[in-house]
């Protein structure tokens, strides 16, 4: 076959293909090219930019998150500053000894909880993990990202309702919680100082509302 011919088609049918610029703005919404509708669900959260020039804007409705026994967290996290502040022994052990508070006698781990609404099956291209509402989040727990304005005691937002605008699937609310478990660095033992036992839900307004 001809070279020049060859060298043509290479040119004009598979470098093309291969190396495209952005399908974004082609008037076709086109999912192979990771092209979607764009989604806010909130203004404090993550945008998910897509191609809304080819795609449009996301049908969402609003979901509320209600968080139920807020104060459970709160005494939680006290108890646990108390006793590390009062350098009370849990199972032979100091606070100090567990590794739980430095030499300045503040708190290694700062006992907080987060949380998350993510998708149960949906993933954004080139991500492992699930699509999720904050991400970044505001603290990473066990590898993952978690909002914490509702669930920290400081904030003016504790205990508060949050609203969200999610488009039609499967959405998990993800509850999780960091420093109430003090570990032994030497021996790996364990003790659990804090029973943060609080709960939350999905509402869903209707959509004719």
């Amino acid at each position: 076959r001809d070279f020049t011919a060859v060298q043509a088609h290479l040119e004009d049918v598979v470098l093309p293909a291969v190396f495209s610029d952005d399908q974004c703005g082609n008037g076709q919404c086109e999912a192979a090219w990771g092209e979607y509708p764009l989604w806010t669900p909130a203004n404090d959260a993550k945008s998910f930019q897509g191609c809304a020039s080819d795609c449009g804007f996301a049908q969402t409705r609003p979901v509320t998150v209600v968080f139920f026994d807020t104060y459970k967290l709160q005494n939680a996290i006290a108890a646990i500053k108390d006793l590390a502040e009062a350098g009370i022994s849990l199972s032979g052990r100091t606070p100090e000894q567990w590794g739980a508070i430095g030499s300045d006698g503040s708190l290694v781990i700062e006992p907080r909880g987060g949380w998350n609404i993510c998708h149960k099956t949906d993933a954004e291209e080139g991500w492992n993990e699930k699509v999720c509402v904050f991400q970044p989040g505001d603290i990473n727990i066990n590898g993952l990202p978690y909002r914490t304005a509702e669930l920290d005691p400081s904030s003016s937002l504790f205990a508060n309702n949050k609203t969200l605008n999610l488009y039609p699937g499967d959405w998990e609310l993800r509850i999780a919680f960091d420093g109430f478990v003090w570990t032994d660095e030497l021996s790996g033992d364990q003790v659990n100082v804090g029973f943060p036992a609080i709960r939350g839900a999905l509402c869903y307004s209707d959509i004719d509302d």
